[in-house]
């Protein structure tokens, strides 16, 4: 019969201390959009809101590793509007991500390493996504409500070798669009017809549909490095 043995024990604390090993991001939501603040003092995630007649519920809801099963991520049942970024060859803290409405899903890049995608439920993130790395000074936004309509997103990661800093495939009830993440104007991507090396993001690109559409995350992708920022050497 199989055993298992433990090998390291990840306690999420109640009070969150920023360090310079650890980064907390506190979500802001103002008429220009959502942005990210970080804490430079003790704070504590928000917790589940429940029925009075409902126990709350506790321990780990969700979790993922990242591509280079360093990293990994957790969500808590009485915090669900709250992500653990863990270095696991340390069982360290590293950094915590907290939004004002709850999380959905969260998902590492399948190849590139340290690139975490988060969608949260709720009109207030309707059609929003988020992206994370350490170098990203926090998570990015990434609004698709020009192409997209209100309803329900669905955001995938596109694992296509090669290509960096990666794509995902967004989706509402209607319509769909593949999205590079590109910095640069004409960078390829997979799905540039004949030539065309224009990114899925232009604004002015011609591939644009009813059923497939075409659009540019504007927000400015994050340089990811070769090692975890926050490793100790």
């Amino acid at each position: 019969m199989a055993t298992a043995t433990e090998s390291l024990r990840l306690q999420h604390p109640n009070s969150i201390v920023p360090t310079d090993n650890l980064q907390v991001w506190q979500e802001q939501v103002e008429n220009s959009g959502h942005h990210f603040v970080r804490a430079l003092q003790s704070i504590s995630p928000p917790n589940a809101q429940t029925a009075s007649n409902t126990p709350t519920q506790s321990g780990c809801a969700s979790m993922a590793f990242d591509a280079s099963s360093v990293l990994l991520a957790t969500r808590l049942e009485d915090a669900p509007s709250t992500i653990w970024i863990w270095d696991t060859t340390t069982a360290e803290l590293r950094a915590v991500l907290l939004f004002h409405g709850n999380i959905s899903r969260f998902s590492w890049h399948p190849a590139i390493r340290e690139t975490l995608l988060i969608v949260c439920e709720g009109d207030l993130y309707n059609p929003l996504a988020f992206l994370w790395d350490p170098l990203s000074g926090g998570p990015k936004a990434l609004d698709f409500s020009d192409r997209l309509s209100d309803d329900k997103l669905q955001v995938h990661w596109l694992n296509v070798n090669g290509l960096e800093p990666g794509a995902l495939l967004v989706s509402d009830s209607r319509k769909y669009l593949l999205t590079s993440l590109a910095v640069e104007e004409g960078e390829p991507v997979p799905w540039s017809s004949d030539g065309d090396s224009s990114t899925l993001l232009s604004k002015n690109s011609p591939h644009s549909g009813d059923a497939h559409l075409d659009d540019e995350y504007e927000e400015e992708a994050s340089e990811l490095d070769d090692t975890f920022c926050f490793k100790k050497a």
